[in-house]
């Protein structure tokens, strides 16, 4: 199971949720923080990070996540194509961000948990290799003219809507 990747510390039979955030080359320490804290608050479970390529968890991720990051299990993975697919044999629905055409409005197109969701680097979005893995593209349409959310916005956005159908 892709949980297995996630710290020692917190053995995989001890991890249940429904929600897991997944950070594609997310560069920004604060922009991770930020997305761990919403993802702590929520509810989330984990977040999983590639192994190479991803922001330095250091001061400023922490000083971003308010200590969600020490509550929260964070995985790095070598591999997050693999990772999505162990995911999604898992029984995880795939969600990628994205504003291509063929991607669904968030707010008409609810995700079905437990899903996993994706969100890309700052500049280039999601790799091809990892958007592939995604089962659906969310957009979040915009109701005036903007050039778009930074990822830790835009993130909430999509993790606010994926709370609201958690049970209970």
């Amino acid at each position: 199971l892709f949980l297995a990747r996630l710290p020692e510390t917190r053995p995989p039979e001890t991890l249940t949720g429904d929600r897991y955030l997944v950070l594609d080359g997310v560069q920004d320490p604060g922009n991770v923080g930020t997305l761990c804290r919403t993802l702590y608050a929520l509810g989330g479970a984990g977040v999983i990070l590639p192994r190479h390529n991803s922001a330095y968890l250091g001061p400023a991720a922490h000083r971003a996540a308010a200590g969600a990051l020490e509550r929260l299990p964070v995985a790095r993975v070598t591999n997050l194509a693999h990772a999505l697919d162990e995911a999604e044999e898992a029984g995880f629905s795939i969600y990628g961000a994205g504003c291509g055409p063929d991607a669904a409005d968030a707010f008409e197109h609810a995700m079905q948990l437990p899903a996993v969701l994706v969100l890309g680097n700052e500049d280039k979005g999601l790799r091809p290799g990892v958007a592939k893995r995604c089962g659906r593209m969310l957009r979040i349409p915009l109701a005036r003219r903007f050039d778009s959310l930074n990822v830790a916005q835009a993130g909430a956005i999509l993790l606010g809507l994926a709370a609201m159908r958690r049970p209970g």
